[in-house]
């Protein structure tokens, strides 16, 4: 089912992604490893269906959960979600408190991630105008 999922998530069938990511979602206890990952995979979905709220629900729920590389995904994926949302400041920050946490785990995967999305045009608060 998980390789159903991403496939339709790449393809652009968010919908059905969606209810394939839900389905593997319920399935796992929110106590394993692998939930703070499925929360993720789950929000961007609907982040790219224009359920900003809905993702964001995932990426906060997930980050309860998650280890720190798990952590820094989510920071960033709720970063492009509140930027998409009209809420550029508090993107920003979000991905500030995800550096340190990234330059700590020295992964460089993790360090671009981070830096790619702060060097995204989310230093623009649309909320202001």
């Amino acid at each position: 089912m998980l390789l159903l999922a991403r496939a339709h998530t790449h393809v652009g069938h968010f919908h059905t992604a969606a209810q394939l990511w839900s389905s593997a979602l319920a399935e796992v206890p929110a106590d394993r490893p692998e939930h703070p990952a499925l929360r993720r995979t789950l929000g961007i979905p609907h982040f790219w269906r224009g359920h900003r709220g809905d993702a964001h629900k995932h990426f906060v729920a997930g980050l309860a959960a998650g280890d720190e590389a798990a952590t820094v995904r989510l920071l960033v994926s709720k970063a492009h979600c509140l930027h998409q949302r009209g809420q550029g400041t508090q993107a920003l920050e979000t991905l500030h408190s995800a550096l340190p946490l990234a330059e700590k785990l020295g992964g460089p995967k993790l360090l671009a991630r981070v830096w790619r999305g702060a060097r995204t045009p989310a230093s623009v608060d649309r909320s202001a105008r």
